[in-house]
C-alpha cells in the first residue's frame, strides 16, 4: 500500500486518501467490540495519524464534512509538530 508519510524529529505522520486500500478491522477486533456490544467503526476515507513514538493521534474525515477523532494522547509531541509546520512555512 503506498501512502503518504513523512519523518522528522521523532515524529512520524502518516496521510491516507480515498485512493488507498484501507485494511479491513480483523477478526479479533470484531470479536472484542461484539463483546461490549459496539460496532466497529468504519474508516473515513482521508486520515492523519501521527506517532512519538507510539501512536498520539488518529483522525479521519470525509468530503460530506464528517470528522472522526478515533484517538488523541495530549502531549510535548503537539508543540513539536507546531514548530515543524512554523519551520516549514517560512
Amino acid at each position: 500500500m503506498k501512502l503518504l508519510s513523512a519523518r522528522m524529529d521523532g515524529l512520524h505522520i502518516l496521510y491516507r486518501t480515498p485512493f488507498q486500500r484501507i485494511p479491513q478491522a480483523d477478526d479479533a477486533l470484531k470479536y472484542r467490540a461484539a463483546q461490549v456490544g459496539l460496532k466497529v467503526p468504519k474508516h473515513l476515507p482521508y486520515g492523519l495519524d501521527v506517532w512519538a513514538p507510539k501512536k498520539v493521534m488518529n483522525i479521519g474525515w470525509d468530503d460530506q464534512g464528517n470528522v472522526a477523532l478515533v484517538s488523541l494522547r495530549p502531549g510535548d509531541w503537539e508543540s513539536q509538530l507546531m514548530n515543524l509546520a512554523k519551520g516549514m512555512a517560512s
